[in-house]
């Protein structure tokens, strides 16, 4: 069935300690052909794809590295993508849960029109600083790239930074976001906050 839009589903942090097949992609696997009448396209993290030890969950947000951001080049391949199925390039959604709904926010943000559903996603990432530390290691920086990286280029790794850039160079982003009422730490550290 020939679509008009394409959707794009990012995976959330992969669990800590019970990952033993590090290098393996992660796709989340649905029946979504069956829910969405149109392509979809799953992108692995590829931070995820490395140890990181087995106390924290494994959360790269789809940044690249604090000297490479990887964003452009995934909505490079979104865009390439579209254009093999004829799919005009802002008529992309970007979906994802959790850590991967932090980077359909971040994602969505730096295209010129896009639409993003992020679930049950993190606002403020400095609040994981754990994973965070872990995350840079795995990208082969420390947490002071992290604070660099959030200073200099906020929109990186803030969605709420990402939103105000992309609004004030003109982007057309909507963005829907939902949390769960019952993870009551999730939602009073991130979303009440956004709210």
């Amino acid at each position: 069935v020939k679509a008009d839009r394409l959707l794009v589903i990012l995976s959330g942090a992969r669990g800590a300690g019970k990952d033993t097949d590090v290098k393996r992609m992660q796709f989340l696997r649905r029946d979504w052909d069956a829910l969405y009448q149109m392509p979809i396209l799953a992108v692995s993290d590829p931070a995820t794809e490395t140890y990181w030890g087995g106390e924290v969950p494994r959360a790269g947000l789809y940044l690249g590295s604090a000297q490479n951001d990887l964003v452009p080049e995934l909505n490079a391949m979104i865009d390439k993508v579209c254009k093999e199925l004829g799919i005009s390039t802002d008529r992309v959604i970007v979906m994802g849960a959790s850590a991967g709904g932090t980077a359909a926010m971040l994602i969505a943000a730096q295209r010129q029109v896009a639409q993003a559903v992020a679930i049950c996603a993190p606002f403020f990432t400095e609040k994981f600083r754990k994973i965070i530390a872990a995350a840079m290691g795995a990208m082969g920086g420390t947490t002071d790239d992290w604070v660099q990286m959030s200073n200099e280029t906020p929109w990186r790794t803030h969605p709420l930074s990402a939103i105000k850039t992309a609004a004030e160079n003109g982007r057309k982003v909507r963005m829907v976001c939902a949390q769960n009422l019952q993870d009551p730490p999730m939602y009073n550290k991130h979303f009440s906050k956004m709210c």
